[in-house]
């Protein structure tokens, strides 16, 4: 159970790191070139978080039952 529910968070780190090139590729429109490496170091940690979490439960089958699903969206939040 446990392994499952690090799988599914370590996926959605990974969906929040990629949200990060919006506001990257706007700094870049905008010429605000000062504040990328306020977007790319924490977009680069959560990648790296991700990663080491999705390759620790790369052969976990994803089973949600019900009491899963609920840590799963708290810890979402």
């Amino acid at each position: 159970m446990a392994m499952t529910i690090i799988k599914i968070i370590s996926i959605i780190i990974a969906f929040i790191g990629v949200t990060f090139l919006i506001p990257i590729a706007v700094a870049i429109a905008c010429a605000e070139t000062h504040v990328l490496s306020s977007f790319i170091i924490p977009m680069i940690a959560s990648f790296v978080l991700a990663l080491i979490f999705l390759i620790g439960g790369k052969n976990i089958k994803v089973r949600l039952s019900t009491r899963s699903a609920f840590v799963v969206v708290a810890l979402a939040w």
